[in-house]
């Protein structure tokens, strides 16, 4: 047994270091759509900063574990700024990303509510492998020594916003990964695409549902993503509010296959902000855990309601 975890959280070490990129998790879910796009920044009344950890696959050895911090807010009246700060452990290797974005919003239409936003993303990745915990690394010729190596990348992304619909377009990676620094095997190719869009329904007595679709296609290899999501919001008079919701993910490549599915509740109240999300594995590898943990903690500050509408969201 003891052999077979080694071999799955070995696999998953070489499965990160070959994409480079932080794996996605929900969080975005969690009112914070910033996270996977840079056309978010600045768009609501406040500054929002978002501290999110995840804990996958629950008594897996060495399984992932990922932590990250975002801000974001307005600045004047058009413009948004924001910044994410993320760290991810998995198994003998590791990478922590910091991310700048810049986001301008434009005004298409006041009075039927049509938006129209831009966002850039600068990005620096550091990504490092330890092989003082390998089991008879000696005996492998491709396993010297501790490697690591810094990437710098970017992203841009659209968003549309027509009252309480929204369609958003990110490309992620577009720079080629300029080192091969862990194997000659790595693909040079990880830019990414994300489709995210959805409509907030209004069901009376400030009731809301919001179903959405998240899209994710991986240019190096093929691979595509397809996250199908529902929340439930319950406004109170005050602004605060709760909600429920659930994501079912499934692998879109060639025939749909089911990759988990996860439950997750939320609230506002005042300044403060809260999220827990669990997430039940539905392929092989939900024999070997419990299940994946999601929390995130919010804070909202220097709130402005006259900002101008286009930073307004529901």
């Amino acid at each position: 047994m003891k052999k077979y975890i080694f071999l799955v959280t070995t696999l998953l070490s070489v499965i990160s270091l070959k994409a480079q990129e932080i794996p996605r998790q929900n969080q975005y879910l969690s009112d914070n759509p910033y996270e996977i796009s840079p056309a978010w920044a600045g768009i609501g009344d406040c500054f929002k900063i978002r501290l999110g950890g995840v804990a996958q696959w629950i008594g897996l050895k060495d399984a992932p574990r990922t932590q990250v911090l975002s801000i974001d807010g307005t600045v004047g009246k058009q413009m948004g700024v924001g910044a994410i700060l993320t760290n991810d452990k998995n198994g003998n290797t590791s990478q922590t990303n910091f991310a700048a974005s810049y986001a301008y919003h434009v005004v298409l239409d006041y009075y039927s509510e049509k938006y129209l936003s831009f966002g850039i993303s600068a990005k620096l990745a550091h990504s490092k492998i330890d092989i003082s915990k390998f089991i008879d690394a000696h005996e492998d010729p491709g396993v010297e020594n501790n490697r690591s190596f810094t990437q710098a990348n970017f992203d841009i992304a659209a968003l549309y916003r027509y009252k309480r619909f929204y369609i958003n377009l990110t490309a992620t990676n577009l720079l080629n990964k300029e080192t091969k620094a862990f194997a000659e095997s790595e693909p040079e190719n990880i830019r990414s695409a994300y489709l995210y869009t959805g409509y907030k329904f209004e069901a009376g007595d400030d009731l809301y549902f919001e179903p959405s679709l998240l899209y994710h296609h991986y240019f190096g290899d093929g691979r595509q993503e397809m996250d199908i999501n529902m929340k439930f919001l319950k406004n109170n008079r005050d602004e605060n509010y709760y909600w429920l919701g659930a994501t079912y993910r499934m692998a879109a490549e060639q025939s749909p296959k089911p990759i988990s599915i996860s439950p997750m509740f939320g609230m506002r109240y005042d300044q403060f902000y809260f999220a827990y999300g669990y997430q039940l594995s539905l392929t092989k590898i939900q024999k070997t855990n419990t299940g994946s943990h999601f929390l995130t903690l919010g804070y909202s500050f220097l709130c402005n309601k006259n900002s101008d509408l286009c930073t307004f969201w529901y």
